[in-house]
């Protein structure tokens, strides 16, 4: 697991950039600490956009 920065296209379409979040080496996944998944939550606000269920 290796801390990251980078644009992040999420599967409901919502692009965050610069997002710092950690990444695995072997299989790519992408994991969201608090601080990460609070910058999702406030772009989400600001483009008016809904998570998917």
């Amino acid at each position: 697991m290796t801390r990251v920065v980078e644009t992040c296209r999420l599967e409901d379409g919502l692009t965050v950039r610069k997002l710092a979040h950690y990444k695995c080496r072997s299989c790519c996944s992408r994991f969201f600490d608090d601080d990460a998944m609070h910058r999702i939550q406030d772009a989400r606000a600001s483009h008016g956009s809904l998570a998917r269920s």
